[in-house]
């Protein structure tokens, strides 16, 4: 299959068991297109694997992310390394796990009832990351059309 070319098939029943059968304890986000679920490998891997919701309409939103996200290969990027597509019609992509977190929980997460409160130089640092990112998107001639501080990690 084409899509194999550039990202890994992998099984349903791997992934399930991964996430302790998608958990709500191992959910870490969620969107318009799905959620997103933590999940380790029994190799000790971590993955951040997002379970698209069951719709017709994503079909076309799922091809097209494999297509398009899973060629690009960018320090700024996470990688698409992943995808299941066989049970129940249940589409699953699979990314490299970021421990980090995404950009927004960084920015609006509160310690001990107190607003996070970044250095400049940390500011700087991530503004000069995501203006690469979206330089070279624009380079390859990518539309990014949903950028926002839940999808920069």
């Amino acid at each position: 299959m084409a899509l194999e070319k550039h990202v890994t098939r992998m099984s349903f029943e791997e992934l399930s068991k991964a996430t302790d059968d998608f958990h709500c304890m191992n959910i870490i986000g969620t969107g318009k297109l799905g959620t997103m679920y933590k999940a380790i490998l029994q190799n000790g891997w971590f993955l951040a694997i997002k379970k698209l919701h069951n719709s017709y309409d994503f079909d076309q939103e799922f091809m097209s992310e494999l297509m398009t996200v899973g060629r690009m290969r960018h320090c700024n990027f996470v990688p698409l390394i992943g995808f299941c597509y066989e049970i129940c019609n249940q589409k699953l992509l699979v990314y490299k796990y970021m421990s980090n977190g995404n950009l927004h929980d960084l920015l609006f997460s509160a310690q001990n009832g107190k607003v996070k409160c970044i250095e400049w130089p940390m500011s700087v640092k991530i503004a000069v990351g995501i203006a690469r990112g979206l330089a070279w998107l624009h380079q390859v001639g990518v539309v990014h059309s949903s950028i926002c501080s839940r999808c920069i990690v």
